[in-house]
């Protein structure tokens, strides 16, 4: 696995029209950027990992280094390490995937709810989705070969309401998913494996609609929700912190200096309400810009020890 490098000292003129009201899109000298984006680039409808430097215009415009189109839309993707090879997880509006992105194994689908926008690697190999509309966190299961792919065809339901984001948790054993409330669960492997609500809290705030969860790399869980991006810091959820006041922000996640990157919705033409062009760092305000994108979630390429191996 190749070390991710950061490049430094690197400056960055940026003359780009303002991204959403009250932020601005300024020239800077950037601290570190990530070498790699991976994206659910709703244009093409393919996952998409890219560089993200951008050029002196400020945008992100080199060809993927790799991609993936699912059978549906894409929502979301995540970056698996396990026994020093790296897979790639995808959500659709349909259904789930985990990808080989350095090896040669075969695809593992399961087909799922149409509302799909979230998916996680359960410890035992199984998957697990989140599905907002269908108010439903799904255990797929039961590896069936399926020409060129392997399909999980079994499923177990648990109704949790307006469900968005689910992590596994490898240090506490446990699942965290959100929805109307952060929820933790126990994951029970098995013949017909199932999870179990533990314990629920409400968002911190008064936030409502929680959107995306991911865990940042000092241990803690990051939330968008319809207010803003919280990091909820654990054993203490009620003591959140405000990265942003921003709405209806659709993914954040963080690269290795814990500098937050976010998919924030802009009112592009012909452009759904949930879908950008662009990925604003919080550290600085620089936006990246990927002309003709359609971003819904997009999230640094860096390996994640919170849920793998």
């Amino acid at each position: 696995m190749k070390r991710i490098t950061f490049i430094k000292k690197l400056v960055i003129s940026l003359i780009l029209s303002v991204h959403r009201p009250g932020l601005r899109v300024i020239s800077l000298e950037s601290g570190e950027v990530p070498l790699k984006l991976l994206g659910a680039d709703q244009a093409g409808d393919q996952i998409i990992l890219f560089d993200a430097i951008p050029d002196n215009d400020g945008l992100v415009q080199g060809d993927p280094v790799w991609n993936f189109a699912p059978d549906f839309r894409p929502t979301d993707a995540k970056r698996v390490d396990q026994n020093d090879r790296i897979s790639v997880l995808v959500a659709s509006h349909g259904a789930i995937y985990e990808v080989p992105f350095d090896h040669k194994s075969k695809v593992v689908w399961a087909p799922t709810y149409t509302s799909c926008h979230s998916v996680e690697k359960l410890p035992d190999g199984n998957l697990i989705s989140a599905s907002s509309n269908d108010h439903q966190l799904t255990i797929h299961f039961n590896p069936q070969p399926d020409g060129e792919r392997i399909k999980l065809t079994s499923t177990s339901d648990l109704r949790f309401e307006t469900a968005h984001g689910v992590v596994y948790d490898r240090s506490r054993n446990c699942l965290w998913a959100i929805g109307q409330v952060l929820g933790k669960f126990t994951y029970i492997p098995g013949e017909t494996p199932r999870i179990e609500l533990a314990e629920t809290w409400e968002l911190p705030y008064n936030h409502t609609d929680g959107h995306d969860l991911f865990p940042l790399p000092n241990g803690n869980l990051l939330i968008t929700t319809h207010e803003g991006v919280l990091e909820l810091p654990m054993g203490n959820f009620s003591d959140a912190i405000i990265h942003s006041n921003l709405k209806n922000v659709k993914s954040a996640g963080a690269d290795e200096h814990g500098h937050l990157y976010i998919t924030d919705p802009t009112d592009i033409k012909s452009y759904e309400t949930w879908q950008t062009d662009s990925i604003l760092n919080l550290a600085n305000g620089m936006v990246l810009k990927r002309p003709g994108a359609r971003f819904y979630k997009v999230r640094p390429w860096l390996p994640n020890s919170f849920s793998y191996f």
